[in-house]
């Protein structure tokens, strides 16, 4: 009688001890994997800008009947070819698309160019520098990628301030854009800040609505591009 005590003891202390490890495990969550880093990257560059037609038109002088009697020349205003440099940062949002904010610092300038003189006087053109302030927000997705190298489409928009080449003279206004481009990493795995290295280059159609212009033309587009130093970390 004893041993069967003994035995019915063992086997309660067991039960005891196990139970309670098996609840556990049976209980405990199970750890959550963490999602995948969001990338960031900072690009520097040089962008340019095509010249964009701001209209043309006639000086002339009117007859008796206020009708024009006579073309004395003919302007053709626009903005001139510009070149500057960008800077941005990108932070991503999917796997796909990212968002970016930055900064630009063009020389560009009005132009205006004199032809068909009355009198036969050469023709002329006249040039006043403009330095133009931006700051851009965009929205960039990448639709391919192959290796190091992906292709994108970039929408863009902000403000812009326009300043005459003696800075007496400002005007304010809105910018876009939107193109195409591709990017190239150069290096992808290196140590220290800035783990990937690469080449960005696109091109696109720039949208101005305000700033300095000739004409009375308020909005204009043109063509544009820029061509970036990447650095992803």
């Amino acid at each position: 009688m004893t041993l069967a005590r003994c035995a019915v003891a063992i086997v309660l202390c067991q039960a005891f001890v196990l139970v309670p490890n098996g609840f556990a495990q049976t209980t405990a969550a199970a750890p959550k994997k963490a999602g995948p880093k969001k990338e960031r990257d900072f690009t520097v560059g040089g962008v340019f800008s095509g010249s964009v037609s701001q209209g043309s038109a006639n000086a002339e002088l009117l007859g008796s009947s206020g009708a024009p009697s006579v073309t004395l020349f003919t302007t053709k205003n626009e903005m001139a070819p510009g070149f500057g440099v960008d800077a941005a940062f990108g932070f991503q949002l999917h796997r796909t698309l990212w968002v970016e904010a930055g900064a630009r610092l063009m020389k560009t300038g009005l132009r205006t160019s004199i032809t068909d003189d009355f009198e036969g006087a050469s023709d002329a053109t006249i040039d006043a520098p403009v330095t133009r302030i931006s700051a851009e927000g965009a929205l960039l997705w990448y639709f391919r990628e192959k290796g190091k190298t992906a292709w994108f489409v970039r929408g863009s928009g902000g403000v812009l301030r326009d300043l005459s080449g003696d800075f007496t003279f400002a005007e304010s206004g809105f910018i876009g854009s939107g193109g195409v481009g591709v990017r190239y990493w150069w290096r992808t795995a290196g140590k220290g800040a800035f783990k990937r290295v690469g080449l960005r280059a696109e091109f696109k159609a720039l949208v101005q609505s305000g700033g300095a212009s000739l004409g009375g033309r308020s909005t204009s587009i043109g063509p544009a591009g820029a061509v970036h130093l990447v650095f992803g970390y």
